[in-house]
């Protein structure tokens, strides 16, 4: 597991102690004094504290890596304090290199809004996650609108998701009460049930992590439906778990349809699709198959193409 602080903040938080074995590297702290714990905890010889960027670690750490795990197996933890120390060239790079690995990434989306100017659309900085003078010109013409940071904040996750290397982008939204700001926490993979697996925390902690728009399905990028919707925040309560279900039961058929090929659509082929475009489950999704198979608007066959009856 390897946790980059690049830029922690005030209490050093960027450290932390894994259980069961799991290395944890670190990246340098500029204030470790303040960590509530104490400073016993880097004595502990499962933690590596390395002194530098996390661009000028990331070869060793993808070698060693590789020495240890067959299959390249790893979780990246990348708590940078804003938007630029994680740039998407060393994403790309893991996931170019390692096969099962996963990035947990933090993103300061409100402070990279805030900031945009005309002339950031000539740096590298901004290119590098889409940004262009059409999306500036967008994005000053639509802040001041209602849902208009929500529209281009979507429109910016898409840019990341594509940049990243990353088959899965699951993206949640934090509101900072002290900053007024929105972040963005979003797991990145290559494999649809790690993506899963990510998706199933949130619903079980009912954090304060939230999803803007609805859960059933959706897509990335600019999507205007944000502006009529009333209901845009999705909290991941049961409330929200009975919406997701009535927009899932409504949306599959067509999208069973549109994908499935000669008549036939594998379990396996739809998660892979629509897996970054709700903020349901597998099992949410299981369970909706199952509704309808039993009004008859799917049918399921087992791998021996057999009618499965409805449960």
């Amino acid at each position: 597991m390897i946790w980059s602080g690049v830029n922690p903040g005030p209490d050093g938080q960027q450290q932390r102690c894994q259980k069961g074995g799991i290395t944890t590297t670190g990246y340098s702290l500029s204030s470790p004094q303040n960590c509530p714990n104490g400073r016993d905890h880097l004595n502990d010889p499962r933690i590596t504290i390395l002194n530098g960027t996390f661009v000028e670690h990331l070869p060793a750490i993808i070698h060693q890596i590789k020495l240890t795990q067959r299959k390249g197996r790893s979780i990246f933890f990348l708590d940078q304090f804003g938007y630029s120390d994680v740039p998407m060239s060393a994403i790309r790079t893991i996931f170019t290199t390692l096969d099962r690995a996963e990035v947990v990434l933090n993103f300061a989306i409100d402070s990279l809004l805030n900031y945009l100017q005309e002339a950031s659309a000539g740096l590298q900085l901004y290119q590098q996650f889409g940004i262009d003078d059409r999306f500036i010109s967008d994005w000053q013409q639509r802040k001041d609108e209602h849902m208009g940071r929500a529209i281009t904040q979507r429109a910016l996750m898409a840019h990341i998701h594509m940049n990243s290397g990353a088959k899965f982008f699951t993206p949640f939204m934090l509101w900072s009460r002290t900053d007024n700001r929105w972040m963005m926490l979003a797991h990145l993979s290559q494999h649809q049930a790690a993506r899963d697996k990510m998706l199933n925390v949130h619903w079980q902690k009912q954090n304060s992590f939230t999803h803007i728009g609805q859960g059933g399905l959706f897509s990335l990028g600019y999507d205007t439906r944000l502006i009529e919707s009333c209901d845009s925040l999705f909290s991941f309560s049961e409330i929200d778990k009975t919406a997701l279900n009535r927009e899932l039961v409504n949306a599959l058929p067509s999208e069973v349809h549109r994908i499935m090929n000669d008549g036939q659509l594998e379990v396996s082929r739809l998660l892979a699709e629509i897996g970054n475009r709700t903020a349901g489950t597998n099992n949410d999704i299981f369970h909706v198959l199952a509704e309808l198979t039993q009004t008859r608007e799917l049918e399921v066959l087992s791998k021996k193409e057999k009618l499965k009856r409805p449960v």
